[in-house]
C-alpha cells in the first residue's frame, strides 16, 4: 500500500480538527476513514508464543471498548485472533489468523478484550483507540 494522506475536512460538526485519513490499496482503491478519534490510545508491542495473550482494552484505557485501530505481524509465524465485544466480554468470537507481513484493521468492531495466541513464536505491533 501507499503511505496513507491527509484529506483536510473543515468543520463540519464543530471540530476543527476534522479530516480524513486515506490510503490507495493495493488494487487502486481509494480508502478513506473519516474524523478524528478523542479519547485514550493504547500501543502494545510484543511477542506471543503458544500461550496466549489477552489485551483488556477497558482496563488498559479506562474505556469501554475500542473505536478504531491495527495489529500487524512482525514475526515469521502466524497469529491466531479472538476477540470479545463489550456487551460480552467474558464470549470470545471465531478465531482467525493473521500471517506473516498481514495487518487486521479494528475500524467500527466494538472490541473491549482481544486474545493473541502462536503455534510458533511470533511478535505484533497494535494500536489501539
Amino acid at each position: 500500500m501507499a503511505n496513507p494522506v491527509r484529506i483536510a475536512g473543515g468543520n463540519i460538526d464543530g471540530d476543527v480538527n476534522e479530516g480524513y485519513h486515506a490510503q490507495v490499496d493495493q488494487w487502486g482503491n481509494l480508502r478513506t476513514r473519516q474524523g478524528v478519534f478523542k479519547g485514550t490510545y493504547k500501543v502494545y508491542e510484543s511477542s506471543v508464543s503458544a500461550s496466549e495473550d489477552i489485551i483488556n482494552f477497558d482496563t488498559d484505557s479506562g474505556r469501554t471498548h475500542i473505536v478504531d485501530g491495527w495489529l500487524i505481524n512482525d514475526g515469521d509465524d502466524d497469529i491466531t485472533i479472538k476477540y470479545a465485544q463489550s456487551g460480552n466480554t467474558l464470549i470470545y468470537g471465531e478465531s482467525f489468523t493473521v500471517k506473516e507481513s498481514e495487518m487486521v484493521d479494528f475500524l467500527r468492531l466494538d472490541v473491549s478484550k482481544i486474545k493473541i495466541a502462536s503455534t510458533g513464536t511470533a511478535s505484533y505491533r497494535m494500536l489501539l483507540i
